[in-house]
């Protein structure tokens, strides 16, 4: 089930977004962290999926909120995605994909890292999606949503 976050989500967040980390980077960025707990003041923007009353993902989108504002007439950013590794290859991340999709409609953009060891991988994961490379430069691909 796939549900705005509450605050006694906030724990699970921070676990699954330091276990990404420890998987991508061999170490927690403070700055991650950082965002983490920005987000987690739940701004009405952070879906988790829930199964068995147990947090399996979540998935993070700056929206035009006080907390995170968006300039008028700009895309949301998709920040984070991330499924418990325990609970990957059963859809969870197609199902918070679609569910941002369906809410943010073709108004949506991400970054990847270009030092995330899968960036290529990424590239065409979120492709399937209907979203395009906008921008490329050493440190990041910026995608943007293409669908309507």
């Amino acid at each position: 089930m796939i549900r705005l976050a509450t605050k006694e989500d906030v724990k699970g967040i921070k676990m699954l977004a330091a276990q990404y980390e420890m998987e991508v980077h061999g170490k927690v960025k403070d700055r991650t962290l950082a965002e983490i707990n920005k987000i987690a003041n739940i701004n009405g923007s952070t879906y988790v999926y829930e199964s068995a009353k147990s947090l399996q993902g979540f998935v993070t989108v700056e929206t035009d909120t006080p907390v995170a504002p968006v300039a008028k007439g700009q895309d949301n950013l998709l920040r984070l995605i991330v499924v418990d590794r325990g609970a990957r290859k059963r859809g969870i991340g197609d199902k918070l994909m679609r569910h941002v999709i369906e809410r943010y409609c073709g108004r949506c953009s991400l970054m990847i890292e270009r030092k995330h060891p899968e960036w290529e991988k990424l590239i065409r994961y979120y492709e399937k999606y209907g979203f395009k490379v906008s921008k490329i430069d050493d440190r990041s691909i910026k995608m943007r949503l293409t669908k309507s």
